[in-house]
């Protein structure tokens, strides 16, 4: 269901911050890649990345627009889909 909702939500705009801060991460981002990524990363990892992903967020501007969106899609793509 996650992946699923991932590959339904825009996520080129975020497309930069993860490759930036994500290493590793697939060439092509989306549910997969991003869940393969976190299955294959430590919880400190995932940590330093998130700061890394907010800092260049605030850098532009878009930190908690962008974020309050993501968050807001994927609860209703979830919703959607429980039923």
């Amino acid at each position: 269901m996650m992946i699923d909702c991932l590959d339904e939500m825009n996520l080129e705009s975020m497309s930069d911050v993860m490759k930036s801060c994500y290493p590793g991460i697939a060439d092509e981002i989306n549910g997969a890649a991003i869940i393969k990524w976190l299955c294959e990363h430590t919880d400190e990892e995932l940590l330093v990345a998130d700061k890394c992903s907010e800092q260049l967020l605030k850098e532009t501007g878009d930190d908690e627009d962008m974020n309050m969106d993501m968050m807001n899609d994927m609860m209703t793509c979830v919703e959607e889909k429980m039923g």
